[in-house]
């Protein structure tokens, strides 16, 4: 189920270019009743569609180089993950993987024309999203969507995989202040941005990335609800969602930057090996957030992924 209303603004620091294409706004309704925020736009001749599926604290203004980019010649859909962005809180499925599975599938169903082939772009807790649908759906996809792309993501025990491969001065740094700072369930007051700036510069970024896009990142994790942000670190702290890659048969590229610190490019090479049409790609400079970082390589590589 869904409800449409067109022509609004654009979410987001989209270009001038993008905010004068027609925008439509959806609430999509998930199996277990969660509203979903969701935006389309596109040509009306579009040859595919790619659907865009943020990680955890981001929403969906984290895109829009690739809404900007993509959105000449596919019908772009995004979405805002339940209790991120303008989305409701969870329904009765609560914040799990099948429940992020079948958000995906219920914004497939509303929003994706049958008749276009589709390619689903999911950036870190996005990419977990996706082995959700694959693992919900695999006796009944829909016929159309003809690929994946996983960004800086991992399919198990995220933060014992970047301690495991941090130096020890940035473990420490991720430990002991960026992930006590964004669990605990209490606002990020003003005073202590500055601080949280300099972490997520240090733990996030990589070492090409624009200034804008460490703001954007700031801003995103702090305008999400607080329970919200610490009940995901949480989840994905004890998520195990390898048995839900293995099941990701369809043609699948995994991109990870070799200065990603949260989601090494070892958490690549593993999803690699359980999804069995997958092919590696790492991006040299980028950090944990390739979508902003590494913009143009990505827009290309989701390109040859949606033609391919």
């Amino acid at each position: 189920m869904h409800s449409d209303a067109a022509g609004e603004s654009p979410p987001g620091p989209l270009t001038a270019a993008t905010t004068d294409r027609h925008w439509r706004r959806h609430v999509v309704t998930s199996a277990d009743g969660t509203r979903l925020h969701a935006v389309t736009t596109g040509p009306p001749d579009a040859r595919a569609a790619i659907v865009l599926i943020h990680g955890v604290t981001m929403a969906i203004p984290f895109w829009h180089r690739q809404i900007d980019a993509l959105s000449d010649d596919f019908l772009v859909v995004a979405y805002d993950q339940r209790a991120h962005g303008s989305s409701g809180r969870p329904g009765s499925a609560g914040i799990s993987l099948d429940a992020l599975g079948a958000d995906l599938e219920a914004v497939i169903a509303a929003l994706v024309p049958t008749d276009l082939p589709a390619t689903l772009v999911g950036h870190s807790m996005g990419g977990i999203s996706i082995m959700g649908w694959s693992a919900r759906t695999v006796n009944r996809r829909p016929d159309n969507i003809s690929s994946t792309v996983l960004l800086n993501t991992s399919a198990s025990h995220i933060l014992r995989d970047a301690t495991a491969f941090l130096p020890p001065r940035l473990a420490a740094a991720l430990l002991f202040a960026l992930w006590p700072a964004v669990r605990l369930p209490v606002p990020i007051v003003a005073a202590s941005a500055p601080a949280l700036l300099k972490l997520l510069d240090l733990l996030v970024m990589g070492p090409d990335r624009d200034p804008a896009d460490l703001d954007l990142t700031a801003s995103l994790l702090r305008a999400t609800h607080p329970r919200s942000r610490a009940t995901f670190i949480d989840f994905l702290d004890d998520l195990d969602a390898e048995a839900a890659a293995a099941t990701l048969d369809l043609p699948t590229l995994v991109i990870t930057g070799r200065r990603d610190r949260l989601t090494p490019p070892e958490c690549s090479g593993r999803i690699v090996a359980l999804a069995p049409k997958s092919e590696l790609c790492v991006l040299d400079r980028s950090g944990h957030q390739g979508p902003m970082e590494a913009a143009d390589e990505v827009n290309a590589l989701i390109r040859r992924s949606t033609f391919s």
